[in-house]
């Protein structure tokens, strides 16, 4: 830690040219070494106390968009595993705190996101009301931190707050936030924000303070998900773009930053069984693809979206050469663009390796909260350069686009069921996420019939756990074949496709076996293949059982 050295951060370029006169006014201030230097600003410019405003307004905005989901209780996809029959959180003992930090829980080691239910749960009990609040307001926090981290890289208070309000209004991050067994993305996300922050902090004063306590708020966020392991390419990007820092003086006091994602990634690692799931680049491309038009607030977000088909060999390389374009087509706008090129490459580094790495199944949607960061702080930039050259109208002409993309995104249809209805964020936002524990709401409203017959086959999927003793991620391997065989036996019985997509399945260990078509053995695959391979193929199953009538 003695050997890194100490160096000043220059402002964002973008903020400089764009404001001479503020520049010319702003006091200078004094560097580590006593010398006055004008070009060092504030990483955060502007009083506390009004920053600290905007903060606040963001959370309370938040809390109040996301009211709909506080009486949604909890959901039986998850939420009963990490928190109704969880009896490490349920107490804050020195017993269950060493469980939590130490141990693996329910196929994956994120001890602060356990924590964090160990407290909701110490204020109110087993209450889903008290989680769903907490959750919403963790949300709003991460919508400050947004607003400070625009902030600090552009250096424009205009920016940073139209930032801020297209985070707490973006559509893509619901899932996120209304459930409750989600929340490990908010909580890795509300400790690399002022990660980034920190270590700002460090490059300009080159204080080891800060450096430390962007390591340990890196560590954190990686003990809340595993997702942010790549994020060390982001604070290079950073050093690379707006300071013009040199590679390998960069990638020096990156190092602890890679010893700690390893250290994190070996002990999810051992927790989590391998899936059998090989990368496909082709695969890769296509969902980055689809995951690129969510973040423009314009796509219909399905809540299961079907995971593309694997590539042959000409397509992978395809999509190889699409992803490496995209880096290097980057470099052409570094110098002209530094804060455009810094965002697109947020994106880049916080969404593909969560896609390749082997914990993950490609298009989850869960994964797009840390790289919408990027892609608000880009939208707001570009309205904001968009509208500079209007002069008198340039505030009342940013502040109409606002208006109107904001408009959009809150009254576009969220979700697309596989029957073709459809759910708005405010009057469904319950029907939304009751469907992780329906599979599907019908326009005929009929929910509790579906209900009463998946909570049936329950027992029969916790005996087929045990039975196999594998991991449900086991099942995201057969989806294609299973969607094949699906979109090909239209005229096939339900039970018959069932039993002949499913025939000689291969596992670690043992090996099933459909010799007679089964209800019982129906709603069992089939609960368990929306459990495990989140695709919408298992609702159309179970939709299509439910017209013939097959549940008694």
């Amino acid at each position: 830690m003695a050997s890194i050295k100490k160096h000043k951060i220059r402002p964002a370029p973008d903020a400089t040219a764009a404001s001479p006169r503020s520049a010319a006014k702003r006091p200078q201030r004094k560097t580590v070494k006593g010398k006055s230097h004008s070009a060092c600003v504030p990483v955060v410019p502007g009083s506390w106390q009004l920053n600290s405003g905007v903060v606040l307004l963001c959370i309370v905005a938040t809390a109040i968009l996301y009211t709909g989901d506080l009486h949604l209780g909890f959901f039986r996809l998850d939420d009963q595993q990490y928190v109704v029959s969880n009896r490490w959180i349920q107490r804050i003992t020195w017993k269950h705190l060493t469980q939590i930090l130490f141990n693996p829980y329910y196929l994956n080691y994120s001890p602060l996101h356990l924590l964090s239910y160990a407290l909701d749960c110490a204020v109110g009990g087993l209450n889903a009301y008290a989680f769903h609040l907490s959750s919403n307001l963790r949300a709003g926090v991460v919508a400050g931190f947004v607003y400070l981290v625009a902030l600090a890289l552009t250096q424009e208070r205009r920016i940073a707050i139209v930032a801020a309000l297209l985070f707490v209004v973006h559509s893509a991050h619901v899932e996120a936030v209304a459930w409750i067994s989600s929340r490990k993305d908010l909580v890795a996300a509300a400790f690399v924000l002022p990660c980034v922050l920190a270590y700002l902090k460090y490059r300009q004063r080159g204080a080891t303070d800060w450096y430390i306590a962007s390591l340990l708020l890196f560590l954190f966020a990686l003990m809340g998900k595993l997702s942010v392991a790549a994020f060390p390419a982001v604070l290079v990007v950073l050093d690379l773009m707006l300071e013009k820092r040199r590679l390998n003086r960069s990638f020096i006091d990156k190092i602890p930053f890679l010893l700690l994602a390893t250290l994190v990634s070996v002990a999810v690692q051992h927790a989590q069984p391998s899936t059998g799931l090989q990368s496909d680049l082709a695969m890769h491309a296509k969902a980055f693809v689809q995951s690129l038009w969510l973040l423009t607030g314009l796509g219909t977000y399905v809540i299961y979206r079907v995971p593309p088909a694997p590539g042959d060999t000409l397509s992978q390389l395809v999509g190889l050469g699409i992803l490496l374009g995209l880096f290097l087509l980057l470099l052409l706008l570094r110098k002209r663009y530094p804060v455009a090129t810094v965002s697109i490459y947020w994106i880049l580094f916080t969404y593909l390796p969560t896609q390749i790495l082997p914990f993950s199944y490609p298009v989850t949607d869960r994964y797009l909260l840390l790289p919408s960061v990027g892609a608000v702080i880009l939208i707001a930039w570009l309205l904001i350069r968009a509208t500079d050259h209007l002069h008198r109208w340039k505030l009342a002409a940013a502040t109409t686009l606002v208006t109107v993309i904001s408009f959009i995104w809150l009254a576009k249809p969220l979700i697309t069921y596989p029957n073709g209805g459809t759910r708005d964020r405010f009057g469904s936002l319950p029907h939304r996420n009751q469907t992780m524990s329906i599979c599907v709401t019908n326009s005929d409203g009929n929910t509790a019939r579906k209900r009463q017959a998946l909570e049936c086959t329950e027992e029969m999927v916790r005996c087929l756990r045990k039975k196999l003793n594998i991991t449900l991620l086991l099942f995201g391997k057969m989806i294609h074949g299973f969607r094949n065989c699906w979109l090909n036996w239209q005229r096939t019985s339900i039970a018959d496709r069932l039993r002949k997509s499913l025939k000689d399945i291969c596992w670690p260990k043992q090996k099933i076996i459909l010799t007679k078509p089964s209800e019982e053995k129906e709603r069992t695959l089939c609960r368990t293949f929306f459990l495990a391979a989140e695709s919408v193929f298992s609702i159309k199953v179970i939709c299509s059982l439910q017209k013939k009538n097959s549940w008694r």
